[in-house]
């Protein structure tokens, strides 16, 4: 196996956008983190003095059922009964980007999510060590876009 990582990196494939640094000034990096974190979410904090960007908690909408009337229950034209939608469970995802030096540039992203249930007076936070599928590929897909802003500036990695 290890033949074929060594094939691979001669013929030079590509990292992973994890695995990336990225040789800009700080200022770029940075740049394109804030601008694909602002593409994602309505609240950013960003924090340049600690090299990080922070998204607000959002909801997941594509995790929420479809809504959904019942004319036997009072559901038709102009209304908004939806109770599957009033019963479901809710997901919200927030990011903690962290560049980490120094130059070349690390792009660190740390992902959490949380739920919420009708009666629940606060969301639970879901554990770190465990993420849920739908936010470890949410996490991938912010990584990528990152990415793709800075892949002019990828530095070769060892």
């Amino acid at each position: 196996m290890w033949r074929w990582v060594v094939v691979l990196a001669a013929c030079g494939a590509t990292p992973r956008p994890e695995d990336s640094r990225y040789d800009a000034d700080f200022e770029t990096v940075f740049a394109a983190v804030s601008e694909a974190a602002h593409a994602r979410a309505r609240e950013v904090v960003d924090e340049p003095a600690q090299a990080m960007v922070r998204t607000a908690w959002q909801q997941v909408a594509h995790l929420q059922p479809a809504p959904e009337t019942d004319a036997s229950m009072g559901g038709g034209p102009g209304r908004s009964w939806r109770p599957k939608a009033i019963e479901s469970t809710r997901y919200y995802a927030r990011y903690d980007i962290h560049i980490a030096g120094p130059r070349p540039w690390h792009v660190e992203i740390a992902a959490h999510a949380s739920s919420w249930s009708p009666g629940m007076a606060q969301p639970t936070v879901l554990p770190d060590a465990d993420p849920p599928a739908w936010l470890v590929a949410q996490r991938n897909r912010l990584a990528d876009d990152i990415h793709e802003r800075l892949r002019a500036s990828a530095a070769t990695t060892r």
